[in-house]
């Protein structure tokens, strides 16, 4: 081999490496600016949320001993239309939905892992009968929720079309919620069944 075809051959085998680096950096830059993108969208959502719930009361002024904020901060009221538009409107600066509103809900309520072995090998079942209040339904969700843990939820028909959304958007989101596609009506304080017997679960079928 004579000298042109060797700086010939180191040529090609710099210009692959080259080629190997670019592609890692571009990848990496895609990445980056990926999961900073998510955390923009995440920071907008909270503080679209905080925002709207305390209106114009200041913080500072409340840890300042601010009376007038005080009094302002007593005649707050919750409501949780807030949280169900937040959800509903998940997208990224791009208007790509896809699994943000997932992201949403587990950014807001924390549906946290499995905590033990104990606990992963002795799973609970629950039923749950809903109609209004979604922050109060999936407050109590968050509480409960572990991975191995089933969930069978009935939605009243009488429940708004929002209200039922969010509900759906659950079994979406994480495969051990069930929700019923064929909604009854829920009367308070009665029993109400639903279709358990059309309802397929992956821990077979249910049993009150």
């Amino acid at each position: 081999m004579n000298w042109h075809s060797q700086r010939l051959t180191v040529s090609r085998a710099n210009l692959k490496l080259i080629l190997v680096i670019a592609l890692f950096w571009c990848a990496a830059l895609f990445t980056i600016s990926d999961n900073f993108n998510k955390m923009l969208t995440d920071l907008e959502v909270e503080w679209s949320i905080t925002s709207s719930m305390l209106k114009n009361i200041s913080c500072e002024a409340l840890f300042n001993g601010d009376e007038a904020a005080a009094t302002d901060a007593k005649r707050l009221t919750f409501n949780d239309s807030v949280m169900v538009d937040a959800i509903l409107n998940s997208s990224d600066r791009s208007g790509y939905v896809g699994n943000l509103r997932c992201r949403t809900i587990q950014r807001l309520f924390g549906f946290f892992p499995t905590l033990s072995d104990e606990e992963r090998d002795f799973p609970f079942a629950y039923a749950m009968l809903v109609n209004k209040d979604v922050a109060q339904v999936l407050m109590l969700l968050s509480a409960i929720f572990q991975p191995q843990n089933q969930f069978c939820i009935a939605v009243d028909g009488k429940s708004d079309k929002k209200f039922w959304h969010v509900i759906s958007e659950l079994a979406t989101c994480y495969p051990n919620i069930q929700v019923f596609k064929e909604v009854q009506e829920i009367s308070q304080a009665s029993n109400t069944y639903g279709e358990k017997n059309n309802v397929n679960t992956k821990w077979g079928q249910c049993r009150y």
